[in-house]
């Protein structure tokens, strides 16, 4: 018979759970081994995983790969030749794994398995066998196909992945709103003298990664194992077979950009994550890379939460929104959502005292960053729908009130007045006499009306002239004065030069001190004060 054809017809299934002919099925696998061989010319070296593939037989000292369909059950086989204790380890990938094992004997007259072992579970698992039986993994995976990697020794304290300290937990050292700190303990495998020895880190906010190999399945996606070349006997059957085993194959897929946060750091044992958000939690995963052999060893993962950040207050629209600052550099968050295109959105900020900085961000893309003291208005242009941050930090020492009005129309924009950059108001002292005052200031925008106030201060509190440097954005103080006069200016009432208005205060007593004070409003909805003045008129004329 020619050795690259057998032909053998079997009666029935031989399967030792059911007790029949275990002696004759051992010897058919010994027998296939052998054969896939002699078909394949080797002579001397035997491609442990070709041989895996076709047999099921677990090989000694050599990992070996196989891929499982979910939820379907998959068996392979350890043939001990002696009573030597053996260590098998088992690594699932993608897909953590129920699996269970059974042993029976050469003993033909003996029937049926019997109940070894069984575990359940993701991550790296080791355990050992004894005794000159036939051994019968059983394995389903529970989420997905995935593939799964075999390992069998029987060298003691042999080390085919790197060594784990006896406390191989990773450790939180530090959880903020936005930064993590992790550590671990390294391998005994780690000498100051070499560079054996790699930590990489992986980060998730979806799942822990308890094996390297299910890490990098997720990452970039896992692949169907086709047949090695040469696989079976060559039949038309096979080969359709293989066909439809590709076609069933539904292997994971990557895992979307920024799902997965992984970074090798050489041997450090620490590791500092910067890009945390705020009451999120998060799973942490540290695996150890022998260079040498580019085997790996998984710590325990961490999981944690960060802590809960400060909620991020939306902006009112066509309303005035308040902030306040009360510490050094201060930042406040805020943000507006827009759901569908908008071709302008108009913003005021008004710093009522001191100066701010004013930054709007999408996506982590800055659109506008200045710096305001006192009133700014900006309009941004064809914005896409999304959310957009609004960022306010306070520049100085000293307690800062923000106000911000947003609209994204032009006609509710309107009635938020405008303010110079300076606000002072101006006192011609040449032009002061018994019962006149004569004062000035400067003009903002169109179609403002400019009320004057006067209050009369008393003998007893008599003060020197001086400019109230104060909360700006604040008009209750004019409540106890008395209204001189309300007038609308536009650009065609002022000096088109200057900017300046001036205006003269008749009827004042003599030698009595007053404060004067300006409010401008647009359409009687909003109102801004200028900086309040005080002065006193002539005892003599």
């Amino acid at each position: 018979m020619p050795t690259d054809v057998l032909r053998f017809t079997m009666v029935r299934p031989l399967d030792p759970s059911n007790g029949c002919c275990t002696g004759l099925l051992t010897d058919l696998i010994v027998l296939l081994v052998i054969l896939l061989h002699v078909r394949r010319g080797v002579a001397s070296e035997w491609p442990e995983f070709d041989v895996f593939y076709d047999t099921k037989v677990i090989p000694e000292d050599n990992e070996v790969t196989a891929y499982l369909f979910r939820n379907e059950i998959e068996s392979v086989f350890f043939l001990p030749d002696d009573e030597t204790p053996v260590s098998i380890s088992v690594i699932p990938c993608a897909s953590a794994l129920e699996w269970n094992v059974t042993y029976s004997t050469y003993n033909k007259s003996e029937r049926g398995g019997r109940h070894y072992y069984n575990h359940t579970g993701a991550g790296k698992h080791t355990f050992t066998l004894s005794g000159k039986l036939i051994f019968k993994i059983s394995l389903r995976p529970l989420t997905s196909d995935t593939r799964v990697h075999f390992f069998a020794t029987k060298k003691l304290n042999y080390v085919a992945y790197p060594a784990l300290p006896n406390d191989y937990k990773v450790e939180g050292a530090e959880v903020q709103r936005r930064r993590i700190s992790v550590s671990w303990k390294p391998s005994p495998e780690e000498t100051p003298y070499d560079n054996i020895i790699t930590y990489c880190v992986a980060i998730s906010k979806g799942r822990s990664y308890p094996t390297h190999c299910s890490l990098n399945a997720h990452l970039y996606g896992d692949s169907y194992m086709k047949p090695p070349v040469g696989a079976g006997f060559g039949f038309a059957k096979e080969k359709r077979r293989f066909r439809e085993m590709e076609r069933k194959a539904r292997p994971v897929k990557a895992a979307k950009r920024g799902q997965i946060v992984y970074k090798c750091i050489g041997s450090r044992t620490n590791y500092i994550y910067t890009r945390a958000k705020p009451n999120t939690k998060y799973f942490i995963d540290v695996y150890v890379i022998n260079n040498n052999t580019n085997r790996t060893s998984s710590y325990t993962g961490l999981e944690l939460k960060t802590m809960r950040g400060k909620k991020v207050k939306h902006l009112k629209f066509n309303k005035v929104n308040k902030v306040t600052l009360s510490r050094p550099k201060q930042k406040e968050v805020l943000k507006f959502k827009l759901t569908s295109f908008t071709s302008k959105v108009f913003l005021a900020i008004h710093a009522c005292k001191g100066k701010v900085k004013f930054q709007v961000m999408r996506r982590g893309k800055t659109i506008v960053n200045t710096r305001i003291r006192n009133i700014k208005k900006i309009t941004l242009r064809d914005l896409e729908p999304d959310d957009y941050l609004v960022k306010i930090t306070n520049s100085r020492k000293g307690k800062r009130n923000v106000r911000v009005f947003i609209s994204n129309s032009t006609k509710v924009f309107q009635q938020y007045p405008d303010l110079p950059n300076d606000t002072r108001i101006l006192v011609f002292d040449e032009q002061i006499t018994c019962s006149n005052v004569t004062i000035a200031w400067l003009e903002a925008g169109e179609r403002q009306t400019y009320c004057l106030y006067k209050k009369e201060i008393p003998a007893s509190t008599k003060r020197k002239r001086r400019r109230n440097k104060t909360d700006s954005c604040k008009t209750s103080h004019v409540k106890s004065s008395t209204k001189i006069t309300c007038k609308k200016f536009s650009r065609r009432h002022r000096n088109t030069k200057t900017g300046v208005t001036t205006f003269e205060i008749t009827g004042l007593k003599p030698d009595t001190s007053y404060q004067f004070d300006i409010v401008v409003s647009r359409r009687k909805r909003h109102s801004l004060p200028y900086q309040s003045v005080v002065t006193q008129t002539r005892s003599e004329c």
